[in-house]
């Protein structure tokens, strides 16, 4: 009788490949260094986005306020309207009609900075109701605060020498003790009138106070023709500010 005999194939032992401690700190270190090339560049795109979206907002004001004066026999917008028994209407109600609203409720988003510290919530809750603020030689309070019957005039648009050179509406604070509200103007000196020999003097800064620089420095600023610059604190001149 035969007799038979198997062998069986020997089973190799795969040796599982696995990282070592150096070449798993190397990792996390080329990741950290990625992260460090990434996430400020990603910051800065971000940031440049809010930019070019504020610019639009605030050529979209600016405009608005043209062609509000274009049907206001040549007058911007009020800060505020109306007085006594006439209804009062803020400049974001004013504006609204040429912004693309009929109403302040539906502007929110362009009177309001994507970089601002309060933005307005759309779901109707109110955190902020702007974050720009006016030239007041050229958008007043023409409230009748004290009876009177005398209220101040914008200036007429009509009759602007200089729309390329003066200042509108630009970035200005928000106050917390306001909840959020921003400032009305962005410079307290705009009763002063324009003089040629000291247009270029720089407005100081205890005079701008009101005037934001949220984008790195710089605060975005619309005139009159409609154009938006930026600008530090420091380089505002009167030429920019003040009206013949």
């Amino acid at each position: 009788m035969t007799s038979y005999s198997f062998k069986y194939p020997r089973i190799k032992q795969q040796r599982v490949a696995a990282f070592t401690l150096i070449e798993l700190l190397t990792v996390i270190a080329i990741v950290g260094i990625l992260a460090a090339i990434i996430i400020p560049s990603v910051g800065k795109v971000r940031e440049a986005s809010q930019v070019a979206k504020c610019v639009t907002h605030l050529r979209q004001l600016a405009l608005g306020a043209t062609a509000y004066a274009s049907d206001h026999n040549g007058n911007f917008v009020s800060l505020y309207s109306g007085g006594g028994d006439d209804p009062t209407l803020t400049w974001v109600d004013q504006i609204a009609p040429y912004v693309g609203g009929e109403g302040q409720n539906r502007i929110y988003e362009v009177v309001n900075c994507p970089s601002a510290d309060y933005i307005m919530e759309f779901d109707g809750v109110r955190k902020s109701t702007y974050s720009y603020g006016w030239n007041p030689a050229l958008v007043p309070d023409a409230r009748d605060l004290d009876g009177d019957g005398i209220r101040a005039s914008p200036i007429r648009s009509i009759t602007m020498q200089r729309p390329n050179e003066t200042m509108l509406i630009a970035d200005t604070i928000q106050k917390d003790s306001r909840k959020g509200w921003g400032n009305d103007y962005f410079v307290s000196v705009g009763s002063k009138v324009y003089t040629p020999s000291t247009a270029d003097d720089y407005i100081s800064e205890s005079s701008l106070t009101g005037f934001s620089d949220r984008h790195n420095g710089r605060g975005n600023v619309a005139f009159v023709d409609g154009h938006v610059e930026s600008f530090a604190v420091g380089e505002i001149k009167q030429k920019h500010v003040y009206v013949e």
